[in-house]
């Protein structure tokens, strides 16, 4: 038996800062966002991996899907595999 796989899809994160056009998080810096160590935009981790860009001291927001789905899966899963510190806190499928 052969596997074909006949689909294929990509998971991105969406930012909204104001005056900042082209954002990049480390992979140390997304999933300390999403386990809640890093909470506003100008957070030290952020600005690093930023150098030069102004970052306002604002809040982070989340706007997330309530219920479970195959792309909450793949995003969680992904985070726990490269950051033991979310793993343990928030883990895969939450």
């Amino acid at each position: 038996v052969i596997l074909v796989p006949t689909a294929g899809g990509a998971v991105s994160v969406v930012y909204n800062v104001p005056g900042v056009n082209n954002l990049r998080l480390s992979r140390a810096t997304l999933p300390a966002i999403f386990s809640g160590q890093i909470t506003n935009w100008n957070d030290a981790k952020i600005r690093a991996d930023n150098p030069g860009v102004n970052l306002p001291n604002q809040p982070i927001r989340f706007a997330v899907r309530a219920d479970s789905s195959g792309t909450t899966f793949i995003f969680t899963n992904h985070l726990s595999s490269i950051s033991p510190y979310f793993k343990g806190r928030v883990g895969a499928n939450t």
